[in-house]
């Protein structure tokens, strides 16, 4: 299941002593064993992603870029990761602008905060 998902049974399942193996859960919040200590993937984390995001738009020559992003435990995760990675390859996120998924109003506002920085859309 995706990483909104995977969170709360991963950690219902811990109070079990029952193991979570995810196919598609690739928030790195879930790595933190702390707090998932029984959570295991088959797929890598966002950060790598992030990170590949950010020398593609290095690649492009862009400078600053802009971020829109479900507001759940994954897109709250990416987020984190895309920011990080920015900032490492030394560019700037002018806005990251939340959304509620199916809410069609807080899509609309996302993407006007991304008008509002001026972002390229």
């Amino acid at each position: 299941a995706r990483s909104a998902v995977s969170g709360p049974v991963a950690l219902v399942a811990a109070i079990q002593g029952t193991p979570v193996i995810s196919y598609w859960s690739t928030s790195g919040v879930l790595s933190d064993k702390a707090t998932y200590p029984l959570f295991s993937r088959t797929v890598p984390t966002d950060s790598l992603a992030a990170k590949a995001i950010s020398l593609v738009a290095l690649e492009l020559g862009w400078k600053h870029i802009a971020a829109i992003f479900v507001n759940d435990v994954y897109g709250n995760s990416y987020i984190g990761d895309i920011q990080q990675a920015a900032g490492q390859a030394g560019l700037t996120v002018l806005t990251s602008q939340k959304y509620t998924s199916g809410d069609e109003d807080s899509i609309a506002q996302a993407v006007a905060g991304l008008q509002d920085a001026r972002a390229r859309i």
